[in-house]
């Protein structure tokens, strides 16, 4: 296991990965606080609630029969799909693997890494669900200080030859990461990328990054807590575990 801003992965190791996302909370979010402390302190002082937890979603999964999906996007497809199943039908969340093959793709790819950042420096901009052309792309790089291979911070903006020569780069850059004229950008983005042609007849492409639909409004699960000595068959999607943990 293992976090990372920027994992490069080789596509063989990305292709054997599980990739979560962790999604932060603002600077002055106010963590619950528990009797014990933080949530770890918390966790460690119930170990034996919440492994039951997990012995309890486990069992419910084997009493239906060991149930799987028909097919999920991961090389490991037996695993994939028992977890998939169970993510979906037990916890009734969003499919465990959306998006995976899409974010296997960055984490193996610079230029995908590259394009995760400044997908998160055009939100920083406010600049969402605008069209931007290769050289407000490259204002806003340059601005956010988005590392790029090439780039210069003290590139000077007023010379007109450094500035095309870097808007080329840039745009060849934009042309290796997007690879779809609409693509998923992990970080909860995507991009879309449209051409046309500019008043002098030369051919321009246009991107947009906008939050993947739906990606806000995900509600999060109400999860069951699991409660010591619980009536036996409290819930009967969670039947008791011989130790007398439960789901209620």
């Amino acid at each position: 296991m293992l976090t990372s801003n920027r994992a490069e992965l080789t596509r063989d190791l990305a292709n054997r990965a599980s990739i979560v996302r962790i999604r932060k909370h603002p600077d002055d979010f106010k963590f619950r606080r528990f009797p014990e402390g933080d949530l770890l302190d918390h966790v460690q002082a119930n170990q034996e609630r919440y492994l039951a937890a997990v012995f309890s979603v486990i069992r419910e999964w084997h009493r239906r029969g060991k149930p799987r999906l028909d097919n999920a996007p991961h090389d490991f497809r037996h695993w994939a799909c028992k977890l998939g199943w169970i993510v979906e039908n037990l916890l009734h969340c969003a499919p465990l693997l959306a998006d995976h093959r899409e974010i296997q793709l960055r984490t193996s790819s610079p230029a995908g890494n590259w394009l995760r950042d400044v997908a998160l420096a055009v939100k920083g901009a406010g600049k969402l669900n605008t069209q931007l052309r290769v050289h407000e792309l490259v204002e806003i790089i340059l601005e956010r200080e988005v590392k790029t291979p090439g780039v210069s911070a003290d590139v000077d903006l007023d010379d007109h030859e450094q500035f095309m020569k870097l808007a080329r780069l840039v745009g060849r850059r934009m042309s290796q990461a997007v690879m779809d004229d609409r693509m998923a950008v992990d970080g909860g983005m995507q991009v879309e990328r449209t051409a046309g042609l500019d008043d002098q007849g030369r051919e321009k492409k246009l991107y947009r990054f906008l939050e993947r639909e739906g990606q806000e409004q995900t509600p999060t699960p109400a999860f069951p807590q699991c409660a010591p000595n619980a009536v036996p068959n409290g819930n009967p999607d969670f039947p008791n575990l011989p130790n007398g943990y439960a789901y209620m």
